[in-house]
């Protein structure tokens, strides 16, 4: 009533173990079932192998999913005319449109009317492969129509056969950096539109600036 035969079979793929097969039973076993049984192994290593690599490629898009739907830089793919076929959450954050709502639709849509015709442009010479890339900054106008300064980097999506299948890149919302840039500007020219003279001393008592209306009082 004992046991008669034991036999373990490696689980083998691509010079790999994976496991072990092994089996205990009261009766012999032929040699057609020890063959059947390794051809069993063979398939039990496949399947696997498969269901850890489902498994690594589920966590894997998940962490890319993760890592796409946190970032504050809008992530976009275009097709060859230029429609919408990608875009990541950061996208509603920063034009207030739904994702789902803007996908399929021009991307010259989203862009200030003055602006239209140099992202046409730039659009056209990514596709004609005369241009590989560009960075640039644009106004997009949100839901509320609204201006939001942006900077874009984009270029072409070439496939295997050298053809232009669309666009892809990201856009990063400027709009508090462009402000601050025009707040400085108009800091600087201050003193020089200024109708009151205005005088610069540095800490050693030297005149380092004066305005126009500073020298003509000089005179």
């Amino acid at each position: 009533g004992g046991l008669v035969a034991f036999a373990a079979y490696p689980l083998v793929l691509e010079e790999k173990l994976v496991g072990l097969m092994s089996v205990f039973t009261r009766n012999g076993l032929s040699e057609q079932i020890g063959e059947g049984m390794r051809s069993v192994a063979n398939g039990i290593a496949l399947c696997m192998v498969r269901k850890r690599s489902e498994e690594a490629l589920d966590v894997s898009e998940s962490k890319y999913r993760s890592v796409i739907e946190s970032i504050k830089e809008v992530i976009f793919h275009l097709d060859p005319a230029g429609n919408w076929t990608f875009l990541n959450p950061a996208w509603s954050a920063i034009t207030g449109f739904e994702v789902n709502a803007s996908l399929g639709k021009s991307f010259l849509e989203s862009v200030h009317e003055d602006d239209r015709e140099q992202n046409r442009e730039v659009f056209l010479l990514l596709t004609s492969r005369r241009q590989e890339y560009f960075r640039y900054e644009t106004r997009y106008l949100t839901r509320e129509k609204k201006v939001r300064w942006v900077e874009i980097d984009m270029q072409a999506i070439v496939n295997r056969e050298e053809h232009v299948t669309g666009a892809f890149g990201t856009i990063s919302d400027i709009t508090e950096r462009h402000l601050s840039e025009i707040r400085i500007q108009q800091l600087a020219a201050f003193p020089r539109v200024n109708p009151n003279p205005v005088l610069e001393i540095s800490a050693e008592g030297t005149l380092t600036y004066a305005n126009d209306a500073a020298r003509k009082m000089a005179r």
